[in-house]
């Protein structure tokens, strides 16, 4: 959500949706459902020209834009249009993967910071914005997530099997208890 510009709850919301629906009439153990940082990026960069991602305006255009994702995906399924995904090259798929990859790091760079970075599609935009503020870094945002990644990465050497993740989340929570 934060990625596509949107709240919070807009993201937990699409989360819980897309797992009902995938669990119900989805083909595959394996479906990812809800929302994904690919689709969020490609979100964010249609809606930036039609209003401003603070606005009602954005909001209401990010729900009208999954309604219509979701009915041409169903149109496309009942079709048995899947097919068509052979024809995508790897070379495209990495360098898709790459840019997203890219794109989504330094955008959630200026959340780890806690700098004022407005969302942009725009890769020098975002590395502008974030370069020009970093006098202005949150050091304990930045030792809370770094301490975070930390113990993600150390736990995921110590033992593959320890979720990773789940005790980083827990323990950046607790500390903010704290």
């Amino acid at each position: 959500a934060f990625i596509a510009g949107l709240p919070a709850r807009v993201g937990l919301y699409t989360a819980v949706i897309g797992s009902v629906v995938g669990a119900l009439w989805g083909s595959s153990n394996q479906l990812q459902t809800g929302p994904t940082n690919a689709a969020s990026i490609v979100v964010l960069s249609t809606l930036l020209g039609i209003a401003d991602p603070d606005s009602a305006t954005y909001a209401t255009a990010a729900g009208l834009l999954a309604i219509m994702a979701g009915v041409f995906r169903l149109t496309m399924g009942l079709a048995r249009l899947g097919v068509l995904v052979n024809f995508v090259s790897e070379s495209m798929i990495v360098g898709f993967t790459a840019g997203a990859g890219t794109l989504i790091t330094l955008s959630q760079i200026s959340r780890v910071l806690r700098l004022p970075v407005a969302p942009s599609p725009s890769l020098w935009r975002t590395i502008s914005d974030v370069v020009s503020n970093l006098p202005q870094t949150h050091l304990t945002s930045l030792a809370l997530g770094l301490g975070t990644m930390s113990v993600i990465e150390l736990s995921h050497r110590l033992n593959r099997r320890l979720p990773g993740p789940l005790i980083g989340m827990v323990g950046a929570a607790g500390a903010v208890g704290f």
